[in-house]
């Protein structure tokens, strides 16, 4: 049976090679906790070099983004897959921290709420 796209329920971007390293990467990282190293152009085109805990991979319409905690901001920040410019996997882990993570961003920052939580 041939479902139309536009019904789909969910849609992951398609994306180049480049990005599929960046893709795989992050992914070790997140799933290790471990930190990277990145050097990004924001949409402005303006170079930077950043530290990051990756907390979670989001894909939306045609790009993949990055939720991270930024060592330079001390803050939340998303990157865009396809402005990382290079990136490192670092041996150093980041700490567990609970207003430095995935579920902590979801709820308290964006007010997504958790079904899945006990009441």
């Amino acid at each position: 049976m041939r479902v139309a796209i536009s019904r789909l329920p969910y849609r992951i971007p398609n994306y180049s090679r480049p990005e599929r390293e960046v893709h795989g990467s992050l992914r070790v990282a997140t799933e290790a906790r471990r930190k990277v190293s990145i050097a990004y152009k924001d949409m402005n085109g303006q170079d930077s070099t950043r530290i990051l805990w990756p907390l979670g991979m989001m894909g939306w319409g045609d790009h993949w983004t990055l939720l991270a905690w930024c060592e330079k901001r001390d803050s939340y920040r998303n990157f865009r897959f396809d402005r990382i410019q290079s990136i490192e996997v670092l041996a150093e882990k980041y700490p567990l921290h609970p207003q430095r993570n995935l579920e902590h961003y979801l709820t308290e920052v964006i007010g997504v709420g958790d079904e899945q939580k006990p009441g």
